[in-house]
């Protein structure tokens, strides 16, 4: 290809003006194969900084399977381009569901998508959302899998598409996978110093994802280290070396450069970070990359072949195959970090916070609940009574322990793991007996919830239970408690 011409091509910075001209070169007999080429490779440089233009997405250290959706865009962009028509519709999903989001929500739909025709009659049908979805099993849903088989003409394994839950929403992304590199992170030397709290960069484009209380795993990639580098120790295998849980939300990093970063690997300051605590370390016993592999072929496989980026988020089954190679005792974690808790009694606080935690910790926040300072003055604002015994005209009062305070327990009527607005409160905590604590949880009980009460149906009966509201000097007490 001429020289000039091809400096010309690298100039042009609009999707029009190389729709002109490649209408130009075509008139002229110039339009080589060479040529139409550099105009496609110019084509998606410039759709992809209109992506990015338009939607706010970091583009950058993307899955294959997300670099494939912003190839699709920056096509189907030229396409409209050349049709003169827009494609706002396309832009605005990228802007408000993230790239794999958009690409879900498109596929789920009775008909094909108009990107899909477009890309079709285009000869591109390879570059649909549907053939992507089809290409990365792993990086989607089952939901959005069955529906972008249909529309390939595919054969499902049933007539009906998945339940919408059965994997994380876009939203919540509760797991996570921390990449490591010990060549330029000496995460060997950094376990071995048993620290509990550190940092971490992540990948810019999951920055709006990460939350308090998410857990994630720390993957290894293979040790390129020499010798020399090594202290003379063996190499580390590819696996999984530690546990962790998200303590903040990202922000931009003040940089890193500590002892355990290689000369001039640091991360830059503005990069974006988490906090994390280390729950469990394996740097003696890891979960081998090979054995995974071997035990659990069918987990992400991004997790299995590896990813040049920070992080990334696998599905919640992905996570709990490895707890299960591991042999990890979820329900055993370390307890909260009081250092990382709003105060007790500013529940609004607390649940804000950690929404978007995964269920083990929302899970332990809820026994924490329970067993403290909100669980004890609900109880005690009850007269530690059993609020369903009190309704079936029965003695609410069960024994008393060593103080002379009867025994009673507190029960979460909308379990926290639900993610709802209110689930700590005081509001959604009943007082029962042992007994009917273990019927609510295991005996078919059902439970409406009223503004101001609870319709319980037990034992053939309809109970209405009120709710029970702290006061204000309540709350100052339990603030004054922590």
């Amino acid at each position: 290809m001429d020289e000039q011409i091809a400096r010309v091509i690298a100039t042009i910075s609009t999707l029009d003006s190389l729709s002109t001209f490649e209408a130009n070169a075509r008139q002229r007999d110039a339009l080589t194969d060479e040529v139409k080429r550099a105009i496609k490779r110019r084509a998606g440089e410039v759709g992809r900084h209109l992506v990015h233009e338009k939607t706010g997405l970091d583009l950058t250290a993307l899955t294959p399977a997300e670099e494939k959706i912003v190839e699709a865009v920056c096509e189907f962009l030229r396409i409209r381009k050349e049709q003169g028509k827009s494609a706002t519709r396309t832009l605005d999903q990228l802007r408000n569901r993230g790239l794999i989001g958009a690409a879900e929500a498109a596929v789920a739909r009775a008909k094909p998508t108009q990107g899909f025709q477009a890309l079709a009659e285009a000869d591109l049908a390879d570059l649909s959302y549907e053939q992507i979805i089809v290409d990365h099993p792993d990086e989607f849903s089952h939901r959005a899998l069955w529906y972008s088989r249909r529309t390939l003409g595919l054969p499902n394994e049933s007539d009906r598409p998945p339940s919408q839950n059965n994997r994380a929403s876009q939203d919540e992304a509760p797991y996570w996978v921390f990449v490591c590199n010990p060549k330029k992170w000496a995460i060997d030397r950094f376990l071995d110093r048993r620290i509990e709290h550190d940092t971490w960069g992540i990948r810019p484009a999951d920055r709006e994802r990460f939350a308090p209380g998410q857990l994630g795993i720390v993957r290894v990639g293979v040790d390129r280290r020499s010798v020399l580098e090594r202290n003379g120790h063996p190499a580390l295998t590819p696996g999984i070396y530690a546990l962790c849980e998200v303590e903040s939300e990202a922000f931009p990093g003040t940089g890193a450069n500590d002892e355990f970063w290689a000369d001039d690997e640091g991360r830059a300051p503005g990069w974006p970070t988490v906090k994390v605590r280390y729950l469990r370390t394996y740097l003696n016993h890891p979960l081998t990359i090979e054995r995974l592999r071997r035990e659990r072929p069918g987990v992400s496989k991004l997790l299995l072949n590896g990813f040049q980026a920070a992080s990334f988020p696998i599905a919640p089954g992905d996570f709990h195959a490895v707890m299960n190679l591991l042999d990890e005792a979820l329900d055993d974690l370390p307890a909260p970090d009081a250092g990382t808790l709003p105060r007790v009694g500013n529940l609004a606080a607390l649940e804000a916070k950690y929404l978007k935690a995964s269920p083990e910790i929302k899970e332990r926040i809820s026994k924490m609940i329970e067993r403290g300072p909100v669980g004890a003055l609900v109880k005690q604002a009850n007269g530690y009574k059993c609020q369903v015994c009190q309704a079936l005209g029965r003695d609410p009062i069960g024994f008393l322990k060593p103080d002379g305070t009867p025994y009673i327990e507190a029960h979460h009527v909308t379990p926290v793991s639900q993610r709802e607005i209110g689930s700590l409160a005081a509001s959604n905590v009943m007082t029962v007996c042992a007994n009917h604590h273990r019927q609510l949880h295991y005996g078919g009980v059902s439970i409406a919830i009223a503004p101001a009460a609870f319709i319980v149906g037990i034992d053939s009966r309809e109970l209405t239970i009120a709710k029970n509201v702290l006061s204000d000097e309540a709350s100052h007490y339990l603030d004054y408690c922590r």
